[in-house]
């Protein structure tokens, strides 16, 4: 596991408590990934973040109070559009493990097939918006 290198697309509370679960236990690396700052309903959402970061870039932010969690976890981050990063990413198949939230259901078609191109593992949620809603139908795609 200290080896693993893992790719979080969109900083949003799902995503961070995922990935908050594999730094705990010493994933090797973490790269964050997104383009936002954070707001209000970040805060209201996001464990992590706080008044104090409103403004910051979500991307930053996040990534700096996951590698706080764990000094033998590295870090790094890109304050861009998901998707995008993903797709312009050649090192794309340098990570072991993708995991993306807040994306709408033609996103993550895209980037499963992203993934898949350069063989590696992905975990994502999806729905109708990029925006959990209580009365939303999200879609958790899995493939290795």
């Amino acid at each position: 596991m200290s080896e693993a290198r893992l790719l979080l697309l969109g900083a949003g509370a799902t995503g961070t408590e995922a990935v908050k679960n594999l730094v705990l236990p010493g994933v090797g690396h973490v790269h964050v990934v997104d383009g936002r700052t954070v707001t209000a309903d970040d805060c209201a959402d996001n464990f992590f973040v706080t008044q104090a970061h409103m403004g910051q870039p979500l991307a930053r932010v996040t990534q700096e109070l996951l590698v706080e969690m764990n000094p033998d976890v590295t870090g790094s981050f890109d304050v861009a559009e998901p998707l995008a990063f993903a797709a312009g990413a050649s090192a794309l198949s340098s990570y072991t493990l993708v995991i993306a939230t807040q994306m709408t259901y033609p996103q993550a078609a895209e980037l499963d097939a992203l993934c898949r191109a350069a063989g590696v593992p992905l975990i994502v949620r999806a729905d109708a918006t990029p925006r959990y809603h209580a009365d939303s139908q999200p879609l958790l795609l899995l493939h290795r």
